[in-house]
């Protein structure tokens, strides 16, 4: 009967929006479940936010995808990082970068690589022009030696920097320590090259002007090959009866000798480059007494400002004391005066 009323209160109203109950079969008033699907719950379960999905903006997408994290990247990270990094170059007492020092060192390093390559190939130069008579062999011998020259010029100016940068930094000079050596030791071991040559030299002019005079004695031979006269040779081609050989022997030890004065002239640069490396330690050693020295007189000059200082303090406060002392003094005394006037003019009345 109530079922009866409502349906048609319904269909009165055409209220069509409320679900319809069923009923199973049978009749028995049982109301069964609706099997409609709920638009609500499968909104709800489309709109779920993945709790790993997304919101990550500060630690990049983590291998999870979706959401800020997925492109974003951390958006903070490189400018702590280069923050981090300019902290580690650290800056020396002046004003250069670790990073510059050991670039420089890099530099360097390549340098004395270099250097080495070109003092092997002016040892196979200088080997190669003995054994040959064609003067483009001299030639090639001595632009390797110019090219040398200018490799270490260039390797000792750099060195020098490494000395300035690495100032106040203990690693930093030991590692300049270590390349100065190195650079030492091959200018001693192109010094040998050059002894060696010079030697070698001087020998095949020895055998040059013993076909010219068999009977030559080794003061003779000694002249020859340390003088830079020419006639000491050329007096004995005209007293030689072997006048063919002779000149062909001549002119190769005129060559000789121009090879022997530029190689005097190699072993002398050696030489000045060694010491003024030996040198560059003891003027950094001078430098660093000098900053102790200055640094100790400042200590002392800002020790003796202080006692200055406190000494003055106390002069002045004893001054403000005695300024004191006066004042009530004078107070006292225009007091006593006034007592003396007060009774005399008192007294007189």
């Amino acid at each position: 009967m109530a079922r009866d009323r409502l349906g048609n209160v319904n269909r009165q109203y055409g209220d069509t929006s409320a679900p319809q109950p069923t009923y199973p079969p049978g009749g028995n008033g049982v109301i069964a479940p609706s099997r409609e699907p709920n638009p609500y719950a499968q909104q709800a379960v489309q709109q779920a936010p993945n709790p790993n999905q997304g919101y990550n903006q500060y630690g990049g997408n983590g291998g999870v995808p979706g959401g800020y994290g997925q492109n974003a990247g951390n958006p903070y990270g490189g400018q702590y990082g280069q923050q981090e990094q300019y902290a580690m170059g650290g800056v020396n007492g002046n004003g250069a970068t670790g990073a510059d020092f050991w670039s420089e060192l890099s530099t360097t390093n390549s340098l004395l690589s270099q250097l080495q390559e070109q003092i092997q190939a002016v040892r196979s130069a200088h080997q190669s022009s003995l054994t040959s008579t064609d003067p483009q062999a001299a030639a090639y011998a001595e632009q390797l030696n110019n090219q040398a020259r200018t490799q270490r010029e260039e390797t000792k100016n750099q060195i020098k920097k490494l000395y300035k940068l690495a100032k106040g930094d203990r690693a930093q000079k030991t590692q300049a320590e270590g390349v100065k050596t190195r650079f030492q030791s091959l200018l001693q071991e192109h010094q040998v090259i050059e002894k060696e040559f010079r030697k070698k030299v001087k020998d095949r002019v020895e055998r040059q002007y013993r076909i010219v005079n068999p009977s030559a004695t080794e003061e003779e031979v000694r002249q020859v090959t340390e003088s830079d006269n020419p006639q000491v040779f050329s007096q004995a081609l005209l007293n030689s009866n072997r006048y063919g050989a002779a000149r062909g022997a001549y002119r190769e030890v005129q060559e000789r000798h121009a090879e022997i004065q530029k190689i005097e002239k190699t072993l002398t640069e050696l030489a000045q480059m060694f010491s003024e490396m030996a040198m560059l330690v003891e003027q950094q050693d001078e430098t660093i007494i000098n900053v102790e020295t200055q640094a100790q007189g400042v200590d002392t000059d800002i020790k003796a400002g202080y006692d200055q200082t406190t000494k003055a303090v106390d002069s002045a406060r004893k001054a403000r004391r005695k300024k004191w002392i006066c004042f009530w003094i004078c107070i006292a005394i225009l007091a006593i005066i006034a007592i003396i006037l007060g009774v005399y003019f008192g007294t007189k009345k």
